[in-house]
């Protein structure tokens, strides 16, 4: 990824760590829309980031760097609205390791947390359930709730994966548990 752009990440990542949150918008080669997000940190390979969804957090976002396409600055009056209104006043840094996507991978597989998983193609809710080599297999569920075979998913191949959305959190409730 280009110097300029990790630089607008890291700048904005120090004002949240000096409790001065501030949102970025961030365009991924495999979606057509930004993302609203607010740094948190990163390592040589990967990213976390909350969501800020309208004003409001909806859980976070972790990503390989080389899925980034751009990222610009959200714009000053936006973020003073955020402070304003004490969005992420009790936003906590997640205690994941990043250093690598495989690391957070495995961090998810112990967990046994309820996340979604994107790709260039796809995009599934569910667990993982093993890490192995280079691919993980993702035990996931459809939009009427019914769990299927584990896929088997390239670690190089996730451009995304969400935890603890509100859409995550909530459909993961109402599903029967495997």
């Amino acid at each position: 990824m280009k110097e300029k752009l990790l630089k607008v990440f890291d700048k904005a990542a120090d004002k949240t760590a000096a409790r001065k949150p501030t949102s970025i918008n961030v365009f991924f080669s495999h979606d057509s829309y930004y993302y609203n997000l607010i740094p948190l940190k990163r390592s040589e390979k990967a990213a976390v980031a909350a969501r800020d969804n309208d004003f409001q957090l909806d859980g976070f976002l972790i990503f390989p760097l080389s899925a980034v396409e751009d990222i610009r600055s959200k714009g000053r009056k936006y973020n003073e609205i955020m402070r304003a209104e004490g969005v992420c006043n009790d936003l906590a840094i997640p205690d994941i390791d990043i250093s690598s996507m495989k690391k957070v991978c495995r961090h998810f597989e112990k967990s046994g947390e309820c996340i979604s998983v994107e790709t260039d193609d796809d995009y599934y809710i569910g667990k993982m359930t093993q890490v192995s080599g280079k691919h993980i297999l993702f035990e996931w569920f459809d939009a009427r709730g019914e769990w299927y075979e584990p896929v088997r998913i390239k670690i190089s191949d996730i451009r995304l994966i969400t935890y603890k959305s509100r859409y995550v959190q909530v459909f993961s409730e109402h599903i029967e548990k495997r």
